[in-house]
C-alpha cells in the first residue's frame, strides 16, 4: 500500500493530484487522505447550475469544480476530510462495500458510531457523514468520499442548493439526504480535525505502507493539469448536460416568461413572453454567450432597463 503526503488545500490542484495518481500509479493499493479550502465539487455529469447556487458561491469566494466521477454534489471545507481508494479489481459491477467496509471499520476503530447506507453513504444514527462517488478505468478502481467532521452545515445547505424547478436536463441530481457533524457523535468533543485525520490515517493504512512524497516534476504536471482542466471554464461549465431553463420573472412589473436552451454551457434559444424592445434587445445580446455570470451581467448592464436581467439567468 502507498500513501501519498499532500497538504494542500486547494481544490483545482487537489484534484489534478487525485487524478495524476490514479493515472500515472497502476500497481499498488492507494490511499489518500486530504482536505480542500471551501468549495463545492460537482460529478461529471451533473448540470451545474441546477445543483449549485451559482452566484452565491462566487460571490462568496467559492470554489466550483467538476470532478472526474459520477454522483452528486458536495461541499467541502477544512473541517471536512477527503479520502481516496485506488486499488485494482476485478472487471464488472462496481461494488461500493469492498471500500465502505473498510471505511466503516475504522471509523469504528476510533470510536465513530458509523454505519453503511442507501448504496454508498455512511452515516450516525441515520445522518449523513459521508458520501462517495467511483470512477473505473479498466480494473482500475477510483473510490472517493467525504468525511464531515465538523463542516460548516449552514454553508454546505446554501450552497449546495440549486434551483432544480427551473430546469429540465438528464444530467444526473444529486439525491439530498440530512446531515451531521461526526464531532457530535463522539466522546472528545476536543478532538480537532489533525488529530482525527492522524487517527483515521493509521485506522486504514496497512502496516507496511509506504510513504510517498511527489518530486518537483510531478508536482509541476499536477499544478498544469489543474490549470490547464479544473481551472477552466471548458471543463466546469462547458461539460454541462444540455438542459431548458424556464421561469416567470417579474420585471419593471411586468411578468415575463423567461425561457432558454444551453448545450455544452452556452445559452441558445433563448425567449421573452411577452416581447418588448428592451427584451428583443437582450434576446439578441444573450443568445449564443457562455453561461458565465461575470460576462452575462456586464452584458445585461449595457440594456437599459433590464441591468438586474443575469441573476434570472441561473
Amino acid at each position: 500500500m502507498l500513501y501519498f503526503l499532500n497538504e494542500a488545500n486547494d481544490p483545482y490542484y487537489n484534484l489534478a493530484f487525485e487524478e495524476y495518481i490514479f493515472s500515472n500509479y497502476r500497481e499498488d493499493d492507494i490511499i489518500l487522505i486530504w482536505q480542500n479550502q471551501s468549495a463545492i465539487v460537482c460529478g461529471q455529469y451533473q448540470n451545474i447550475f441546477s445543483e449549485v447556487n451559482v452566484p452565491l458561491a462566487l460571490e462568496n469566494n467559492i470554489a466550483i469544480v467538476r470532478r472526474e466521477s459520477g454522483g452528486g454534489t458536495v461541499f467541502h471545507d477544512m473541517g471536512n476530510i477527503n479520502y481516496t481508494m485506488i486499488r485494482s479489481c476485478a472487471m464488472g459491477a462496481v461494488d461500493y462495500m469492498q471500500f465502505l467496509q473498510p471505511m466503516v471499520d475504522a471509523l469504528r476503530s476510533i470510536g465513530v458510531p458509523a454505519s453503511t447506507n442507501r448504496i454508498c453513504d455512511i452515516t450516525i444514527n441515520g445522518l449523513k457523514i459521508s458520501g462517495s462517488a467511483q470512477r473505473k478505468v479498466k480494473n482500475r478502481m477510483m473510490h472517493h468520499g467525504t468525511l464531515l467532521f465538523n463542516t460548516d452545515l449552514e454553508s454546505l445547505r446554501a450552497m449546495a442548493k440549486g434551483q432544480r424547478e427551473h430546469f429540465i436536463s438528464k444530467g444526473i441530481k444529486s439525491s439530498p439526504w440530512p446531515v451531521t457533524n461526526i464531532i457530535n457523535h463522539i466522546a472528545d468533543k476536543a478532538m480537532t480535525v489533525d488529530i482525527f485525520k492522524n487517527q483515521l490515517l493509521s485506522a486504514l493504512a496497512a502496516p507496511d505502507a509506504k510513504v510517498m512524497t511527489l518530486t518537483e516534476s510531478e508536482q509541476k504536471a499536477i499544478q498544469k493539469l489543474a490549470e490547464n482542466k479544473y481551472q477552466t471554464w471548458e471543463w466546469t461549465y462547458g461539460h454541462n448536460p444540455a438542459f431548458t431553463y424556464k421561469r416567470h420573472i417579474k420585471l419593471k412589473n411586468q411578468q415575463i416568461e423567461l425561457c432558454y436552451e444551453s448545450k455544452n454551457g452556452i445559452i441558445n434559444c433563448i425567449s421573452f413572453e411577452p416581447l418588448n424592445n428592451g427584451l428583443k434587445d437582450a434576446q439578441t445580446a444573450l443568445e449564443n454567450k457562455p453561461l458565465n455570470i461575470t460576462i452575462l451581467q456586464e452584458i445585461c448592464k449595457s440594456i437599459i432597463g433590464y441591468e438586474e436581467l443575469y441573476q434570472y439567468l441561473f
